[in-house]
């Protein structure tokens, strides 16, 4: 098992971010856009929202973002 420090979890997660809607935004041709507001939201939650708005699916592993609050 491997212990990251918390700000490191944070960067790797804003990194991956960054890639996913750099990608969808390379693949469509009409550009979607959509409102979401979170306060302290957990990663499930933002995820949650995110995939009933954009209509795709994110794998990723809910224990490296345990004690992550999204505010957005």
């Amino acid at each position: 098992m491997i212990i990251y420090p918390n700000n490191m979890k944070k960067g790797y997660f804003t990194i991956v971010f960054i890639c996913i809607v750099k990608l969808l935004s390379a693949q469509n041709t009409t550009e979607k856009t959509f409102n979401v507001n979170f306060q302290e939201a957990t990663i499930s939650e933002f995820v949650n929202e995110l995939e009933a708005k954009s209509g795709y699916h994110f794998y990723y592993d809910p224990a490296q973002f345990d004690s992550l609050k999204i505010t957005i």
